[in-house]
């Protein structure tokens, strides 16, 4: 199973790396971008600001993700250490007499 999985991956790298090659073979046209507000104009072929554009996206979309998961990570870690807490009052519990678990009453009063 390990080895079609793998199989699959490569076919699937394959296919993207020659989708890729033929997008830069046939967008070699030049384009000029001008930067609004500033003054600045960028010339270059056209494959190069569409790869950069989805280059950037997609470090921008894993840095989200990333940061989100941050938060779900430290939830993780607070009840890893409420869990050991209770594993370590369990064992203690299980360790005791069973009549020190009882809880104790007031004898009744009389009168």
């Amino acid at each position: 199973m390990r080895l079609l999985s793998r199989l699959a991956f490569l076919g699937f790298f394959v296919i993207t790396c020659g989708l890729i090659a033929a997008f830069v073979v046939v967008n070699n046209s030049p384009a000029i971008i001008h930067l609004w507000p500033s003054d600045i104009t960028l010339n270059a072929e056209i494959w190069v600001f569409v790869l950069g554009a989805f280059a950037a996206g997609m470090l921008f979309g894993g840095l989200f993700i990333w940061i989100n998961l941050l938060g779900l990570r430290a939830r993780l870690w607070a009840r890893d250490r409420q869990i050991a807490k209770l594993s370590v009052a369990l064992e203690t519990a299980e360790n005791k007499p069973e009549e020190a678990l009882l809880p104790e009453y007031p004898p009744p009063s009389r009168g």
